[in-house]
């Protein structure tokens, strides 16, 4: 991989990571119920495992690929309905959705971080969609943590 690529992927990972932790930050202190208190840990965790893997990119170690594979696949799926809701996107996503009671449709790109949550709650319409920004990079990020045997070396970017 060419090293700015690295280092740009790894900057948007850890910098959408940053700005994600400082996005929960506000929920988390005004979570008014015990569930609100989990979905901010677990998006907490999420954004601080994103930093993570950008650091593992930019110090180019033998398993970022692996790492940062999982990272953006986590990013993939968003839905909505009024029993659980998720939607989770560190760095930049380009989301397409489809509403599911009105059969209409959208889609958004955003340079930065947002998550959102519902559990049991009936203003939530329902929808499912894809970031397929996420779906391109967790597929190339893929390719080159478990590509073919023989393109395979000790360090998933020596190529």
């Amino acid at each position: 991989m060419k090293i700015w690529l690295r280092r740009l992927l790894g900057a948007i990972t850890i910098g959408g990571g940053g700005a994600g932790v400082a996005s929960v930050l506000p929920s988390f202190m005004n979570a008014g119920h015990f569930f609100d208190w989990l979905f901010c840990i677990g998006f907490l965790l999420l954004y601080a495992w994103g930093v993570w893997c950008g650091i593992q990119l930019i110090e180019n170690h033998a398993k970022a690929a692996r790492s940062n594979f999982r990272f953006w696949l986590v990013q993939v799926p968003l839905f909505s309905s009024p029993l659980l809701g998720y939607f989770f996107a560190s760095g930049a996503f380009f989301t397409v959705w489809i509403g599911l009671d009105t059969w209409d449709y959208s889609f958004n790109f955003v340079l930065g971080s947002s998550f959102q949550y519902s559990f049991l709650n009936s203003y939530f319409p329902p929808f499912v969609g894809v970031n397929i920004l996420a779906l391109l990079l967790s597929g190339w990020f893929y390719r080159k943590a478990y590509g073919s045997e023989s393109e395979s070396t000790p360090n998933d970017f020596a190529n």
